[in-house]
């Protein structure tokens, strides 16, 4: 069932504990929404904090949001994200055997790329579909300087 257009929405920001913002969202019943968000994101256990934010409707609200979402550029936004290029975004191994990230997709995942490429398997971080940076262990990058005979 669609939202109501005419009845007053919340236009909401939520933070972690070091005030980085995860998510800026809209709705007509905060308490559910918040139920929502408990149960699909994972990243809900690091809010602590939600400045809220009132308009006299959805539409007011949802154009709020955008221009919001596209200016502070949320952690967790994929919708009007200036991060966000979907034609390109991919978490996937290449040819190469280097694992792939998108930089869009890459922030809630750094831990585990990180962890993964001082493991010994190098993972690539992407801007618009091309290589930007490569993670790779000092060994690898050792054994790839003699390969090229500069060590």
């Amino acid at each position: 069932m669609p939202a109501p257009q005419n009845v007053p929405t919340a236009l909401y920001r939520l933070h972690d504990d070091a005030r980085a913002l995860l998510y800026i969202g809209i709705t007509n019943d905060l308490d559910r929404r918040f139920e929502q968000h408990q149960v699909r994101a994972p990243w809900w256990p690091r809010v602590r904090w939600a400045c809220v934010e009132w308009f006299p409707d959805r539409p007011s609200a949802l154009l709020a949001e955008a221009a919001a979402i596209r200016a502070e550029d949320p952690e967790h936004n994929g919708h009007h994200s200036p991060r966000r290029d979907w034609h390109t975004a991919r978490d996937a191994v290449a040819d190469d055997q280097v694992r792939e990230v998108s930089m869009s997709l890459a922030r809630g995942k750094l831990t585990g790329i990180v962890r993964q490429a001082a493991a010994g398997t190098p993972a690539a971080l992407l801007e618009h579909g091309q290589r930007q940076v490569v993670l790779v262990t000092p060994e690898w990058y050792d054994r790839a300087l003699r390969a090229l005979g500069e060590s």
